[in-house]
């Protein structure tokens, strides 16, 4: 969600400076410590997810192009490169695409909660500290204080928020332009070049993923990642090693793996909640955006989404194809 999941991230996960975030990072990419077998699991399963590789795919629909971009919403130093491939494109495109335009981004995590409130807030009559024990609801007012959350506050937000911020890894945005991610870096220079930007959604759209969940699953993913026994710092590196090797879907897949083992006895509740906000979060949004791309008649159009919504059965590509565009992989970097 362009800025907005980076403010989230940095301000409800890992509220730090991007060079001590970085410094404290101990994360591995799992990707290099396989065994034989679970690679030869990994890449049978990769292999099932139509166009799991690849950043830039071209979507071409008679005179028509779609070029559609995987971003990163955060910022590494590794995106110069890309951006460099990518001006050219940019510069000759009728149009492009990001997931939101920014409004006033919110300064602070209570600022947030006041702007996008019916994202947060629990239904009316109940309060967190009344759903959880008393022993988690003291770990989750801890939460609270650490990301600025009044304490008058802090029980009436929904348990995805807390859930959000432990799950938090400190190997965070990388290199002095950390906070930038790709799809803002396209921002920036299409608005400098005065080429024409344009929204697949409203500001807030994205969080209703979270906040559309029912409150009995929040509590139950909330009280899962309470417990969790599986290094996020791992997760957040072997994410985003596998989205520079054009592979997030093998990234994304591993982690999913190595958290629901770590869950144990919870592990098909775990997998069965991650199912549901990744349908909502990528499959439901993605056939949201289809008739907004499909209203558009440029001839060059170019699409800066997150990597996560390209892959899959319901994924931008698969979707263009159904739409009968044809799909060719293009150079990322």
């Amino acid at each position: 969600m362009l800025r907005l999941f980076a403010f989230l991230f940095l301000c409800l996960a890992a509220p730090l400076f991007p060079s001590v975030v970085q410094a404290a990072c101990s994360g591995t990419d799992l990707r290099q410590h396989l065994s034989p077998q679970t690679a030869a699991r990994l890449e049978q399963a990769v292999s099932a997810v139509p166009f799991a590789q690849g950043n830039h795919w071209i979507a071409q629909r008679g005179d028509q192009s779609i070029h559609v971009i995987g971003t990163m919403h955060l910022g590494d130093g590794r995106m110069h490169r890309v951006m460099r491939q990518l001006r050219p494109l940019i510069l000759s495109s009728d149009l492009v695409f990001l997931e939101q335009l920014p409004t006033n981004t919110p300064d602070t995590p209570q600022d947030l909660i006041e702007t996008f409130q019916h994202q947060f807030v629990m239904p009316r009559g109940k309060r967190l500290d009344q759903l959880l024990p008393a022993k988690s609801w003291e770990a989750v007012s801890l939460q609270a204080r650490n990301m600025g959350i009044k304490r008058e506050v802090a029980p009436f937000l929904q348990p995805w928020v807390y859930s959000m911020r432990l799950r938090s890894s400190t190997c965070g945005p990388r290199g002095l332009t950390s906070p930038r991610g790709l799809d803002e870096r396209i921002r920036r220079f299409s608005l400098k070049r005065a080429i024409p930007l344009a929204a697949l959604e409203q500001p807030g759209d994205g969080l209703r993923a979270f906040s559309g969940r029912p409150i009995k699953d929040q509590l139950r993913l909330l009280d899962l990642n309470l417990r969790n026994s599986f290094s996020d710092n791992d997760l957040a590196v072997t994410r985003r090693e596998a989205y520079f090797d054009e592979n997030l879907t093998e990234g994304w897949i591993l982690t999913s793996w190595k958290r629901t083992e770590a869950a144990g006895k919870n592990s098909a509740l775990l997998r069965r909640l991650d199912a549901q906000l990744n349908q909502r979060l990528h499959d439901q949004r993605n056939k949201a955006w289809m008739p907004v791309l499909r209203s558009r008649q440029e001839k060059t159009i170019l699409v800066a989404v997150g990597a996560a919504h390209l892959p899959g059965r319901n994924g931008i590509l698969n979707l263009l194809r159904r739409q009968g565009y044809s799909l060719s992989r293009a150079q990322f970097r």
